[in-house]
């Protein structure tokens, strides 16, 4: 389980199940980000949280967007109306030596801005989904999905949005890749049911080959009794919908 999933849990325990409904507000999650190692050989200067295991910058690895991924997709499931990342331009914090924070999702190059991994996961979501879409419940909700005290086990996590005019989009991964930042040759299944019958919808895979981008969005048919199946890599991540993704 993530370090992070028992206090994302207990924020939600906070400010909806201690409080009547009459004095619940709307909470959003600010600036959140995917920490790695303080110092990793042969990187000048160091800086705190900045590194994978094997030297890279974690901001550049496919495990930190997975995990930031994952992170959105459970801020909807746990009903906080939203969650901002940090941060989307290059930057790093707190000039002392070493400066010690650093999460950006993009780079300058003398050739334009270099996209990371973590880019094109956020993009996968916005580019599925609208402004002022409302997150629906996926069963099953058990316990383990939201009670600070119950272990959450690695499993597959899905968020649904629907727009005013019957838009879908269905996010999700298996956070048993959580820790993946190569490929993987296990391919999980799923099966959606609960959507209209016979419908066509757009599948878009993010990290479908390892690299860190959203393929194209291939077709998927559901059936008479309104499934979807499909198989997503355990390293990667997905949107279902029936926004035409580009």
């Amino acid at each position: 389980m993530a370090t992070w999933v028992p206090a994302l849990r207990d924020i939600r325990k906070m400010v909806v199940d201690d409080n009547p409904p009459e004095k619940r507000r709307p909470a959003y999650i600010m600036e959140f980000a995917v920490r790695g190692h303080n110092a990793a050989p042969g990187q000048l200067p160091v800086t705190n949280h900045a590194y994978y295991e094997d030297g890279t910058e974690m901001r550049r690895t496919n495990v930190a967007a997975f995990q930031q991924l994952w992170f959105t997709i459970a801020t909807a499931q746990l009903g906080f109306f939203g969650a901002a990342k940090w941060d989307l331009y290059w930057g790093k914090y707190d000039f002392t030596n070493p400066p010690n924070q650093s999460y950006s999702m993009i780079n300058p190059t003398p050739e334009g801005w270099e996209l990371f991994p973590s880019y094109h996961a956020l993009r996968l979501l916005l580019s599925t989904t609208e402004r002022g879409w409302q997150v629906v419940r996926v069963e099953p909700w058990f316990r383990n999905d939201w009670d600070p005290l119950v272990r959450d086990e690695p499993e597959k996590e899905i968020a649904a949005y629907l727009g005013s005019n019957a838009q879908l989009a269905l996010v999700g991964l298996d956070t048993r890749g959580r820790l993946l930042n190569t490929a993987s040759e296990e391919t999980p299944g799923y099966s959606i049911g609960g959507l209209t019958p016979s419908t066509t919808l757009n599948l878009a895979i993010w990290n479908a080959n390892g690299d860190g981008r959203t393929s194209a969005a291939t077709e998927i048919t559901t059936s008479a009794a309104g499934v979807a199946r499909f198989e997503v890599p355990l390293h990667a991540a997905f949107a279902l919908t029936t926004v035409d993704v580009r």
